[in-house]
């Protein structure tokens, strides 16, 4: 049976769609955002309905919603059109909105409505008539019509030092449907947390320290190697990946580091060294800036091939968590509220442009990341990167191996890589 195909253009991009018919045609972007759907229930219609949810990425600053319940249904003729498209917000509705590259999820909230939860993205300072100030901001949009409930500014950025939140990760913390928390990281390395567990709603926002907002991590990486030392930012621009802690109370947030989305990013020494993390949210409702200093290092001690593959050897060192109030104290404490592993070449003792641009997913007790190693190289399809499969508790080494190292088919103790430690690793560590 042959179904009529139709399609939905954003009316922000009308202006720009002359030029696909240009014989001089330079390449732009149009609705390039990844798209996300979910069923909510909408009170302009009083009916539960699957919405979509796209952004416009690079092609602009703005999201657009369609209602996608009935596929049958879908044609050009207003009569089922108007139905379908439900809205659009752009940068014209709210100045401080950018280019839309984050995914927006859809969820219920203990006021017992349903929110798109949306980071305002990159580059809202543009100078394209609608300028923001260069803040990361957190919206809450009403499911319905597109209008903000919500607008949650953290303090961070400028139009002289432009920031932006990536996408927004919901939690649901005890199995209600309803979100308690919401985490986010911006362009400037910070990690924030948003409480909406209150069921007055004037409570919600990002946890603050006294009446400024305070990230649950924030730092920046320190270059020792360099006289002074150097400090860069890591910029976090995947969704982070959310679980309960595997021992204690609370909950760990897991994340990389890294951009791949403007001029250059494709330079292996644009960024400065990127990383890994896991960070213990305790639940305690304390305002702390968690720093690297409190974390547990891991380390890419080695990478080895075997079989005609190459695989990276990492450190498993345990962790003692810090149980007590607040942080650890001092530069080396000797307990930790997390882990971090930076993506340095083991065999250099630098990096080579690698960083985390998707994101993480937890799967069996493991964190599993892919890293990007970009290419500059014309000829080549973008570069390469690695797989990596961490304990989700400590960030280290698991106990087993996670691939079929000697491609035998079977995943057993054939497959453990036993380094030579005088000439994989340094003489006498204890780490391996």
């Amino acid at each position: 049976q042959s179904r009529a195909t139709c399609a939905y253009v954003p009316g922000s991009l009308y202006e720009k769609l002359p030029d696909l018919a240009s014989l001089s045609y330079p390449h732009q972007y149009y609705v390039d955002g990844t798209i996300n759907f979910s069923d909510a229930w909408l009170d302009s219609k009083a009916a539960w309905r699957t919405v979509l949810i796209g952004g416009l990425r690079a092609g602009g600053q703005g999201i657009y919603a369609l209602d996608i319940t009935d596929p049958n249904s879908f044609s050009e003729a207003s009569t089922n059109a108007d139905p379908i498209s439900l809205w659009e917000f752009t940068d014209a509705n709210d100045d401080d909105l950018g280019n839309t590259f984050g995914i927006a999820p859809i969820a219920k909230f203990s006021d017992g409505n349903w929110y798109v939860v949306l980071g305002n993205g990159y580059n809202n300072t543009a100078s394209d008539g609608n300028v923001g100030d260069g803040q990361a901001y957190l919206y809450l949009l009403d499911v319905d019509d597109g209008s903000i409930f919500k607008k949650f500014a953290t303090g961070a950025g400028s139009t002289g030092d432009p920031n932006g939140l990536s996408t927004p990760a919901p939690v649901d913390i005890d199995g209600d449907n309803i979100v308690d928390y919401i985490y986010a990281g911006d362009l400037h390395g910070n990690l924030w947390k948003f409480d909406v567990t209150s069921t007055n709603v004037n409570q919600w926002g990002p946890i603050k320290q006294g009446n400024s907002p305070v990230p649950l991590y924030s730092d920046q990486y320190e270059d020792t190697s360099t006289n002074p030392s150097t400090f860069t930012r890591q910029p976090i621009t995947t969704r982070p990946e959310v679980a309960y802690h595997p021992t204690e109370s609370g909950l760990m947030v897991y994340f990389g580091t890294g951009k791949y989305f403007e001029t250059g990013d494709n330079s292996a020494t644009s960024q400065g060294v990127q990383s890994l993390y896991g960070i213990w949210d305790k639940e305690d409702n304390q305002a702390v800036e968690i720093e690297r200093a409190h974390l547990k290092q891991q380390i890419i001690k080695a990478e080895v091939e075997v079989n005609s593959s190459w695989y990276r050897l990492i450190t498993g060192v345990a962790i003692n968590w810090h149980t007590g109030n607040g942080l650890p104290n001092g530069s080396n404490p000797s307990t930790q509220v997390g882990w971090h592993m930076d993506l340095i070449d083991p065999d250099t003792d630098k990096h080579e442009g690698e960083r985390v641009v998707s994101q993480a997913f937890l799967r069996n007790d493991r964190i599993i990341f892919t890293t990007l190693i970009p290419s500059s190289a014309a000829c080549e399809f973008g570069g390469d990167g690695w797989i990596m499969e961490l304990a989700y508790g400590t960030g280290g080494r698991l106990d087993e191996s996670p691939f079929d190292v000697d491609k035998d088919g079977d995943f057993d103790a054939d497959d453990d890589i036993t380094p030579d430690i005088n000439t994989q690793f340094d003489t006498g560590s204890t780490d391996i």
